[in-house]
């Protein structure tokens, strides 16, 4: 919906979200009080901002529920095209990874949410996207490849921690696409990429 179609709660909703998604990735969740957000919405009163959020814990679960990048993962799946297993999951390894990295400030709140609510924000969104997920996992299993004691679950949960793990590190290593480190190889995003779909389908082991 376009700006100009909101309501002014709406705008003003949403310039609060705006607000303290900027001042949480700067200053933390702890050190962000509700004084500095009404402050960056724009001078606007504190208790206005209790007639949208009823307190900064809710206006952080709903900062993670409105920005959360899993639609977009979710098409990335459902797009991921190939004729066997390790096909389908290279492509959507490709897919995801691109997405992983373009958003990976969303990390942060996902460590916040951990640090300050035991994950019970993800907790509920990654809940409600598994059916997705393992629906993908069942149709890289059923078109057949790979080895048959690997369930749905350790497939997506390694897909998963490969996909995080490849956006922190690209945002440490390589903050603008070369390398900070002299003793890092200098490859393109899309060269890690490949390697490390290689590594996650054929492991590390020499090959017999």
């Amino acid at each position: 919906m376009a700006l100009d179609e909101l309501t002014r709660g709406e705008r003003t909703r949403l310039t609060i979200l705006e607000a303290a998604q900027e001042l949480f990735l700067q200053n933390g969740y702890q050190g962000t009080s509700m004084r500095q957000i009404a402050e960056r919405a724009g001078g606007i009163a504190v208790g206005g901002i209790y007639n949208h959020f009823g307190s900064k814990e809710e206006l952080f679960r709903q900062l993670i529920l409105t920005n959360h990048p899993f639609p977009l993962i979710i098409t990335a799946l459902e797009e991921a095209d190939g004729d066997t297993g390790p096909e389908l999951l290279a492509n959507a390894l490709a897919r995801v990874s691109a997405i992983a990295v373009e958003n990976i400030e969303f990390t942060q709140f996902i460590f916040i949410d951990i640090q300050e609510f035991d994950g019970a924000t993800m907790g509920e969104v990654v809940g409600k996207l598994l059916p997705t997920i393992l629906a993908f996992a069942r149709r890289v299993v059923a078109a057949g490849g790979l080895r048959a004691d690997v369930n749905p679950f350790t497939l997506m949960r390694m897909f998963a921690s490969l996909m995080i793990g490849f956006a922190l590190t690209q945002r440490l290593v390589y903050p603008a696409g070369r390398p900070r480190i002299d003793l890092v190889p200098d490859i393109s995003q899309e060269a890690w990429v490949d390697a490390l779909v290689d590594v996650y389908l054929h492991g590390v082991a020499e090959r017999g």
